[in-house]
């Protein structure tokens, strides 16, 4: 069977092999969210710890991670489940 690289992967693993994909594409947005995240966190942290306010520093370290959580929450929303074939 030819790869079209238009194609889902789905497509080209077929129907057997489709949850595994979308398995591991949520794992490694997972990952890639905690990779970039923790930083941000931390950087916003040691801004507030320079500046004298260390609690400011941990309220914008919790709104980073509100904001993160808001922006997932509305993701999901755009998500549609296809009707079986």
């Amino acid at each position: 069977m030819p790869i079209n690289p238009i194609s889902s992967a789905s497509d080209i693993i077929g129907t057997a092999g489709a949850p595994g994909i979308a398995t591991s594409v949520v794992n490694t947005a997972i990952f890639l969210g905690a990779g970039v995240l923790q930083p941000l966190v931390g950087w916003a942290v040691d801004r507030g710890r320079a500046a004298g306010d260390v609690d400011a520093g941990w309220q914008a370290g919790i709104a980073i991670l509100a904001g993160a959580a808001a922006v997932g929450a509305l993701a999901s929303l755009a998500v549609r489940e296809k009707a079986p074939r």
